[in-house]
């Protein structure tokens, strides 16, 4: 097939309910074309956004007054955060985070810049070696390898 260029100058407020579909409005140069496109012409397009670059998503719910808490060993550090969009549940951002940072979700309300963070992982980790020091056993070591039962016995 034949292939235009043109900029989408306007976006239908509407989606077809039947076949998902919106309307949009591209102008297109059609003077040194030999074959124009006619006003109201069904084509086939592909639209190619802004490409962002270093960019990383985190959800929407880890943003509290604009700014984001990182967990960096085991103290919470507060992130200003350049957003670029909201898509969804999630935000697209520039700056203010690396990527692999560990973004804290829960209790922002309450969290301050310094605080003391333990992860969820980190204190069912705890509360299993709590029960096993209580119950009597060895503690972590314990916890640390399984074996069936019966095994190590002559």
């Amino acid at each position: 097939g034949r292939r235009w260029k043109g900029k989408v100058v306007r976006i239908s407020p509407e989606i077809d309910p039947l076949n998902r579909t919106v309307s949009l409005y591209v102008q297109v140069d059609n003077g040194a074309l030999e074959s124009p496109l006619l006003p109201g012409q069904l084509v086939e397009a592909g639209i190619q956004g802004r490409l962002y670059r270093k960019t990383i998503v985190i959800p929407r719910r880890a943003l509290i007054d604009g700014n984001a808490f990182v967990k960096i060993k085991d103290r919470a550090e507060r992130r200003g955060l350049e957003i670029i969009r909201a898509i969804g549940d999630d935000l697209l951002i520039a700056g203010g985070l690396r990527e692999g940072e560990e973004i804290i979700l829960t209790n922002l309300e309450v969290l301050y810049d310094g605080a003391r963070v333990i992860t969820s992982h980190e204190m069912n980790a705890l509360l299993q070696i709590e029960r096993a020091a209580s119950a009597g056993s060895a503690g972590p070591a314990a916890l640390a390898k399984s074996t069936p039962p019966g095994a190590g016995q002559n």
